[in-house]
């Protein structure tokens, strides 16, 4: 959808778990000695859901970033963005170079078209492991672990209180203490 090329960074055969970190290291270990303006990311991904890559690389590179974003209009090195802040728009002015990580509504994308598609099969995939990018296992060894997974109990059933108010409130106040032990 109108990239120039990809890059494949393959972890299998050298890391057996990663983490935020993990990511972050490696992308720094890419970035390195590349001049970006603009790193788009996105918010969190679907397996941590951490939302932590993004500003660790950042952090890494040395250069600003902006999260969760809505909106963005780049005039030369300046940069206007619009994010959502629990149903209120923010506006944050930066400039280049800049990371940010994006929120679904972001744009719409264009899909290609069949001649796009048959273009893309030709555009370059370079496919790097970690060894080349100079890094050790030991490097990005996750800092994170998973001890358990596991879903929250089932919720019972409510209970509709019966009677008059003074009536149920005394029944409510009685679950509270006897049922529940919160009072």
């Amino acid at each position: 959808m109108g990239a120039d090329k990809a890059v494949l960074i393959n972890t299998e055969d050298d890391l057996e778990e990663g983490d935020a970190f993990t990511t972050a290291k490696i992308l720094e270990a890419y970035f390195e000695g590349k001049e970006a303006d603009l790193i788009l990311g996105g918010n969190v991904a679907i397996d941590e859901a951490s939302g932590q890559v993004g500003p660790r690389l950042a952090e890494y590179l040395g250069i600003p970033y902006v999260t969760t974003i809505t909106d963005l209009k780049i005039e030369g090195e300046n940069v206007t963005i619009e994010k959502d802040v629990e149903g209120v728009v923010e506006i944050v002015e930066t400039s280049l170079p800049l990371l940010v990580t994006c929120q679904q509504g972001l744009n719409e994308p264009r899909y290609p078209s069949l001649p796009g598609i048959m273009k893309a099969k030709k555009k370059p995939l370079e496919e790097l492991e970690i060894d080349d990018l100079d890094l050790d296992e030991d490097d990005v060894a996750a800092k994170t672990k998973t001890i358990d997974i596991f879903l929250p109990p089932e919720k019972e059933a409510g209970r509709v209180l019966e009677g008059d108010a003074s009536e149920q409130v005394q029944e409510l106040v009685s679950i509270l203490k006897n049922d529940e032990k919160v009072l």
